[in-house]
C-alpha cells in the first residue's frame, strides 16, 4: 500500500530537488573542466547517502515519511557542502564560478515559480516564497524568528544555523555557505522590486529597493 504524501511533504521534496539541482550543476562544471565528477559523486553517496530516485514512493511503505524526507534533505545538504569543498580544494572550480552557478539558479527558480509574473510586491509573500526554496527546516522547527512583518518589509532573526554543522563536518568552511546563500538570494530577487541584506549578525531584511 503506497503512502499518501501531504502538502508539507511536497514542500520538503521541492527543497530537496533544488539542492540536488545545484549539486548536478557543480558536478557538470567539474566534468567539463576534467574533474573526476563520477568518482566524487559516488564518494558523496557512500559518505552521506543517495538522493531520491524513482523508487522513492515505494520505499516509503511502513516508513516514517517525515523522518525519511528530513534525512534526504540532510543528505543533499551534506553532499552539496562536500562536493563544493572537494572541487574547490582540487581547483576544479573557483568561488566566483560557483557564485555564478548559484546566482543563475536563483534567477531560474524565481522564474519557474512565477514569482514576478504574478506581480508580487508584498515583502511578506516574497519572504514566504524565499523560504519555500531555501533548505532551512519546516516552520515547526522555529529556526527563524520574524521581528517585523509588513507589506514593505520583513525582518527576521535566524536563531540557529544548522548549515554550519554540515560544512564543518565535511571539512569545509561554513563562510562559503553564507556567501553562496546570499548570492542565490540576490539572483532570486534580481528581477523584482525587493532586495535582501543582513542588518547585523543573523538578522536579515527583505524590503523594497
Amino acid at each position: 500500500m503506497s503512502v499518501e504524501l501531504q502538502p508539507i511533504h511536497y514542500w520538503v521534496l521541492y527543497k530537496i530537488q533544488l539542492q540536488e539541482t545545484l549539486i548536478e550543476e557543480l558536478l557538470r562544471w567539474s566534468n567539463e573542466k576534467g574533474g573526476h565528477s563520477t568518482e566524487l559523486q559516488a564518494e558523496s553517496y557512500r559518505l552521506y547517502g543517495k538522493p531520491i530516485d524513482e523508487n522513492f514512493h515505494r520505499s516509503l511503505e511502513n516508513t516514517n515519511v517525515d523522518r525519511c524526507l528530513q534525512e534526504k534533505l540532510r543528505s543533499a545538504q551534506y553532499r552539496l557542502a562536500y562536493i563544493f569543498t572537494k572541487l574547490l580544494e582540487e581547483k576544479y572550480i573557483t568561488l566566483d564560478e560557483t557564485k555564478d552557478i548559484f546566482r543563475e539558479n536563483g534567477i531560474i527558480t524565481a522564474r519557474k515559480i512565477g514569482l514576478y509574473e504574478k506581480g508580487i510586491i508584498d515583502a511578506r509573500e516574497v519572504y514566504k516564497r524565499l523560504y519555500d526554496c531555501l533548505p532551512e527546516g519546516r516552520p515547526s522547527d522555529e529556526i527563524n524568528e520574524v521581528i517585523i512583518s509588513t507589506p514593505e518589509e520583513v525582518v527576521w532573526r535566524t536563531k540557529e544555523c544548522i548549515q554550519e554543522t554540515y560544512w564543518n563536518q565535511v571539512g569545509g568552511d561554513s563562510i562559503y555557505f553564507y556567501v553562496l546563500r546570499q548570492v542565490w538570494i540576490e539572483g532570486f530577487l534580481q528581477e523584482g522590486s525587493m532586495y535582501c541584506e543582513e542588518l547585523k549578525k543573523s538578522v536579515y531584511t527583505i524590503r523594497k529597493k
